[in-house]
């Protein structure tokens, strides 16, 4: 077998789809740094299954796919493709040619296939299993990893061995049936303790099942009574919050008009402070400029002074310049002198060099000859070797053959057995199957017709159902309009019942007097407004407003004596103004009668108060309502003794005695400022209230009566539906256990079909199995005799080398000595040429510092020129500002005294305000102190609402307390019935249904409540729960499953026990054939590793020993190495190069037991010399009979021993391409330079 094509698409650089034509024998890749070669090596490793992606060089396995370039966009997915021809023999298939390949995309998913068929990684792996082929067998070493091997534990070394010995199948089923042993031996432990659980638990059910009954008893009680006392707290909080609120709304006013009058204060003291900022910062700029003009000063005297110490540093520089200039010119001189010395002591020199040279040319030309001779002696010497190796890892490879054919062969008769009982079973189950499926489809008949008559009687009822539910909408709709137009005329009613309350429209000083503020004068007994005891009709209601006027708040006083006082003390309180009615009214009637349109305003007045008809009389003495009040000005006119105080009509024109007409700007009335059309428009809204109340009764009468006719419609539905739904899941239960017994009978046809065919093909397998055990017998013995041959063909090369490396030193020893003269002449003459360029160096560099130091000079005397310049001008620039600094002094102490008198007046002006502030402070005090019970209520509020809604789920504002009080003494309804449980003692409570729903009466009677009582029953409560402890709610419906769940795992538990007996015997068979096959292997590689490492290192030791352990297939392998002329004890001594050859020669040694169809190398040659790679590159072309080798290399030496060449280029950036080159059969190793020239024009190519 061997790897014919490897087929790139979309894998990293290869964005095209890239076939690559492999042969037998050696293909080298070849390209530069950066071109892809390695990725050729990833793409093999990763469709045999690679999954990490780390060891692809990338981050995640979405990177392997080709990313884009600049002139590419990225692809979204990749595949790979190996096609292996030759394969029946090693694959065990029945194809010549196996195509696998493995696909994955951007988005995760990815697919492996086995020619075109999708299959598992699993699938791959096994194919390819004990053939040397994998992502981490030998069949791959890789650049950096060629030394893991080596530096790899004993026991991680082991896993090429196995692969070679052919028994990573066996330790793979063996791996398995452990870990289902061990899953057996879990699953037995876990059902045993469950069992031993299941049988502690049963005892105790009960018990818990009687406390969580008692639980959920007292936490219904204890749920009621707490929402009852939290709700009633929670009202009557509100109350108290509300009060507060209003003290709270005074006090601001005060304070807002306080802070008022001191923002005015604040801002008048602000534009002094503001004007005195404006005079600070002028004086601080005027320090500033001060300053800087003083520092301007300073820094011209120091510039001065400077320049006169600079110019006399210069002086003393140019003296030293001098000094150094003649030195140099000395140094010169001398340095010309010694190099003509030296130049004649060279000449004489390169003479006696030649003459060396000619001698060592001839003493190394006859040591090669030698070399060659003794090399055409050991290549034979160790053909002969490898041949007789060889042999023996054929004959240790067919003895295993052997041996796995042996034991498949005495399986077949168990195997046999097993699969005609199966299909023996499988018919029986079969039967049974075919009867179930005829019985239920029976059955299913029966209840479909079942269904068709529920179905029918359902739809009668839901027919009748939707009639009712039309109507109860319609009355739904009715009501919740109702519900609408009360709510909007309570809210509007509530609103103006408030407004009466806060006295809204009243005069300041009227509300004084009503609220008591002048206990010792007037109060409210004592005090009455007169209007609030008249009561008008609605259609001259606004009139009554207009002709009143200011007086519609007017007070009547019980004791008029008091009224100079109570007025004294309005206006010394700031009260505000008020209106008092006296009975000093002097206004007379006309007992006319008066014309249409015009009526008396006390004929339209009725009095609710008989003790103030007086008053109400002389409120509106001399006043009339007309319908137009033109008219009634016509009518004064025209009667002279008519005589009146005012007149209002319907439109709010009014008309008064001194003849002023006061016409209305609009007839809008406003209920909210006006209290004379506040309790018109209360009467009118509490009358039709009423009526709305007794409407809202009658149609939620109706509703209730269509709701109850629903109910019972919907429950004969929910029966009838439950019913079908009964049937239909009994015909579903039908249906799936039919599908099911199909399923089961399908698969059980499929599983009879398996079986046949297996056994069927057991039986052609046995008979090639008993073929191929004669053929191997045959080999066998074919090559026992060959291997005895070879070992005999051996003794006379040995005699040949040993005289030529006897000669081969004695002309080494010469050539040594004629070297080593050569190196010391060599020397002598290496010393005399580094001593001429240094004096050479020495001359240039005295020449350059003679020049540099003559241009120093030049520029030292310029600087002393500009030097005495600027002492000259710095000396004039500090006289001027020093000036200029006396003139800044005297304006700065004139902005002093300006900014002190500002400083003074801005102080005046604070004190004149302290009294206002001190009175704002009083103010905000008061309201602090008010905040602050505020807070505390409604920080107790909220704790409240927050406690109800975190234990119960609950709005605190919507509840009522009365109902859950009733509610605590009815009893908890239990679904669940629960005979001789101990409930324990319970309070007196009733059910439900004895006690109807709570009554008027009933929530009357809970006023008297005392709520302490119902505080300390709930902390009774809570301590009887808390002493509870845990409470396993759900104790009742766990007691039920117990004896069902200790059933099922006594089955579990019978089949568990023969699994693991099964197991067990599987196992111990699996270690007996593994030790067997690994053992003969193992001392076969061994042979082989030493043979090859002499070889390859041309010398030295190397041997292979298992590491001591309880289970020999466990066991480590330790490797020995030893250099030729080393005694190493640690492979970690080994360079670079050493581990390499040590690495190839275990490689071939595995390969002289069990070649794998292909290897691949990736730049194994880098770190080796130029002798190891002939030696490497001679090994590679023995091995290519055994084997197909993919080689990546920089060498020209090894690219030289292939037979077919890929050049790797990257003409577009970022994407591999590929340049094929194949070699005729006739080139062979004479013709290297040839090859090495065709390789050079192949890279020219890909360039």
């Amino acid at each position: 077998m061997y790897l014919k094509q490897v087929i790139i698409d979309g894998f990293k650089s290869f964005a095209d789809k890239t076939v690559i034509d492999l042969t037998a024998g050696i293909t080298c890749i070849v390209g530069p740094n950066g071109c892809g070669k390695s990725n050729i090596v990833d793409a093999i490793r990763w469709v045999l299954g690679e999954q990490s992606a780390k060891a692809l060089r990338g981050g995640k396995m979405q990177d392997v796919i080709f990313q884009g370039t600049e002139g590419r966009k990225p692809l979204q997915f990749c595949s790979v493709s190996l096609l292996f021809s030759d394969c029946e023999a090693q694959l065990g298939t029945h194809f010549n040619e196996v195509e696998i390949t493995r696909k994955v995309s951007r988005d995760g998913g990815g697919e492996y296939f086995i020619n075109g068929k999708a299959s598992r990684l699993k699938d791959i792996q096994g194919l390819f299993m004990d053939t040397g082929v994998g992502r981490v067998s030998y069949s791959f070493m890789v650049q950096g990893q060629i030394d893991q091997i080596l530096s790899s534990n004993p026991g991680e070394r082991r896993s090429i061995f196995e692969e070679a010995a052919g028994i990573t199948k066996y330790k793979s089923q063996r791996r398995e049936a452990l870990n289902k042993l061990a899953l057996v031996e879990q699953n037995l432990a876990r059902a045993t303790d469950r069992m031993e659980e299941i049988g502690r638990q049963i005892g105790s059910l009960r018990r818990q099942a009687s406390k969580a009954l008692r639980y959920k008893r007292l936490s219904h009680r204890l749920r009621h009574l707490d929402l009852a006392v939290n709700a009633r707290t929670f009202a009557e909080l509100n109350v108290k919050l509300a009060g507060d609120d209003a003290v709270i709304g005074e006090i601001s006013a005060q304070i807002l008009a306080l802070g008022q009058k001191l923002s005015a204060a604040d801002a008048e003291l602000s534009q002094m402070r503001s004007e005195r900022a404006e005079a600070m910062t002028e004086l601080e700029r005027a320090r500033q400029a001060a300053a800087e003009t003083r520092s301007q000063k300073e820094q011209a005297e120091r510039s001065s002074e400077f320049a006169g110490v600079r110019k006399r540093d210069l002086g003393e520089r140019a003296a030293q310049i001098s000094r150094e200039l003649e030195s140099l010119r000395g140094q010169l001189s001398a340095l010309d002198g010694r190099a003509s010395g030296d130049a004649e002591v060279k000449q004489m020199q390169l003479a006696l060099v030649s003459d060396s040279d000619e001698a060592f040319k001839r003493h190394n030309d006859e040591m090669s000859e030698i070399e060659q001779k003794l090399r055409a002696c050991e290549d034979a010497l160790s053909q002969a070797r490898q041949d007789a190796l060889v042999a023996e890892g054929a004959i240790t490879k067919l003895r295993v053959k052997c041996t796995s054919l042996e034991l498949d062969l005495k399986s077949y008769q168990v195997r046999h057995a097993a699969l005609s009982d199966s299909i023996y079973q499988i018919k029986e189950e079969k039967l049974s199957f075919e009867n179930r499926i005829e019985q239920t489809r029976a059955a299913l008949e029966g209840a479909r017709e079942r269904l068709e008559n529920a179905d029918a009687d359902a739809a009668g009822a839901q027919a009748r159902a939707d009639e009712l539910k039309a109507q109860y909408r319609a009355q739904q709709e009715e009501i919740q309009q109702m519900d609408r137009r009360l709510a909007s005329k309570s809210a509007k009613l509530s609103l103006l019942n408030e407004f009466q309350a806060r006295m809204e429209g009243f005069s300041d000083g009227v509300k004084a007097i009503l609220k008591g503020s002048l206990p010792d004068l007037a109060g409210p007994d004592s005090a009455r407004v007169v209007s609030q005891c008249a009561e008008v009709s609605d259609r001259w209601a606004p009139a009554f407003e207009t002709l009143l006027g200011a007086a519609i708040d007017a007070v009547e006083l019980s004791d008029e004596s008091k009224l100079p006082q109570i007025a004294e003390r309005l206006r010394e309180g700031g009260f505000g103004k008020a209106c008092f009615q006296t009975r000093a009214a002097n206004v007379d009637e006309f007992d006319r009668e008066l014309p249409a349109g015009i009526i008396r305003a006390a004929d339209a007045l009725k009095c609710s108060d008989e003790s103030a008809a007086s008053a109400v009389a002389n409120l509106v003495r001399g006043c009339y309502f007309c319908d137009d009040i033109f008219a009634f000005a016509e009518f004064a006119k025209s009667e002279p003794n008519f005589r009146f105080f005012a007149a209002a009509d319907r439109n709010l024109n009014m008309l008064d005695a001194r003849g002023l007409l006061y016409a209305a700007g609009s007839q809008n009335r406003d209920t909210e400022s006006s209290f004379i059309l506040r309790n018109s428009e209360i009467r009118r809204l509490n009358a039709e209230i009423e009526a709305d109340n007794a409407a809202l009764t009658e149609l939620n009468e109706r509703a209730m009566q269509i709701q109850s006719e629903l109910s019972s419609a919907e429950a004969e539905i929910e029966n009838r539906k439950n019913a079908a739904a009964e049937i239909r899941r009994e015909m579903a239960s039908m249906n799936a256990q039919i599908g099911a017994a199909e399923s089961a009978l399908a698969e059980k046809n499929a599983d009879l079909e398996r079986k046949n065919s297996a056994i069927a093909e057991m039986e052609n397998s046995r008979f090639e199995a008993q073929d191929r055990l004669d053929s191997a017998q045959r080999e066998l013995a074919e090559a026992e005799k060959s291997a005895a041959d070879s070992r005999g063909a051996t003794g006379g090369l040995e005699t040949e080398i040993s005289k030529l490396r006897q000669e081969r030193d004695a002309k080494s020893q010469a050539m040594s000595e004629a070297r080593l003269d050569l190196a010391q002449k060599r020397s002598r003459l290496e010393n005399l040429e580094r001593g001429l360029g240094e004096i050479r160096r020495q001359q240039e560099s005295a020449r350059a510092e003679i020049e540099r130091r003559n241009g120093e000079l030049e520029s030292i005397s310029a600087q002393t020129e500009s030097l005495d310049r600027q002492t000259a001008e710095e000396t004039e620039r500090a006289k001027s500002l020093a000036e200029s600094l006396e003139e800044q002094t005297a304006q700065i102490e004139q902005k002093r005294v300006e900014i002190a008198r500002r400083e003074e007046r801005i102080s005046e002006f604070e004190s004149s305000i302290a009294g206002d502030r001190e009175a704002l402070m009083r103010a905000n005090s008061q309201k602090s102190d008010c905040d602050v019970r505020a807070a505390k209520l409604r920080s107790r509020l909220e704790y409240i609402s927050e406690r109800i809604s975190a234990d119960y789920e609950l709005d605190i504002a919507g509840i009522d307390w009365k109902s859950e009080l009733w509610k605590a003494d009815e009893e908890f309804e239990v679904k669940v019935k629960l005979d001789g449980l101990e409930e324990g003692e319970e309070p007196d409570i009733k059910p439900r249904r004895e006690r109807g729903e709570p009554t008027e009466e009933d929530f009357a009677a809970m006023e008297e409540t005392d709520m302490s009582e119902i505080e300390e029953q709930v902390r009774r409560l809570r301590e009887k729960i808390g002493s509870m402890g845990a409470v396993n709610l759900v104790a009742i419906e766990e007691y039920s499953e117990l004896k069902e769940r200790y059933d099922f795992l006594k089955a579990q538990t019978d089949d568990l026990w023969t699994s693991k007996n099964a197991l067990v015997a599987d196992i111990d068979e699996i270690n007996e054939t593994s030790q067997q096959m690994f053992a003969q292997t193992f001392e076969q590689i061994r042979k082989n590793f030493a043979f090859t490492f002499e070889k390859v290192f041309g010398g030295g030791a190397a041997d292979l020993k298992l590491v001591e352990s309880e289970d020999v297939l466990d066991s480590g392998i330790e490797i020995v190495a030893r250099p030729p002329g080393t005694m190493l004890k640690s492979l970690s001594l080994l360079s670079g190069g050493q581990r390499t050859m040590t690495a190839v020669a275990l490689l071939f040694a595995i390969y002289m037991v069990k070649p794998s169809p292909f290897c691949v190398l990736d730049e194994l040659d880098a770190p080796l010399d130029d002798a190891n790679i002939g030696r490497y590159t001679d090994l590679l072309k023995e091995f290519t009979r055994y084997s197909q080798f993919l080689v990546i290399s920089h060498n020209k030496r090894t690219v030289s021993a292939a037979k077919t060449i890929y050049g790797v280029t990257m003409q577009e950036r970022g994407v591999t391409r590929l340049i094929s080159m194949r070699f005729n059969d006739e080139n062979s190793a004479e013709n290297a330079g040839g090859i090495g020239g065709a390789q050079s024009q192949t890279l020219d190519l890909a360039r």
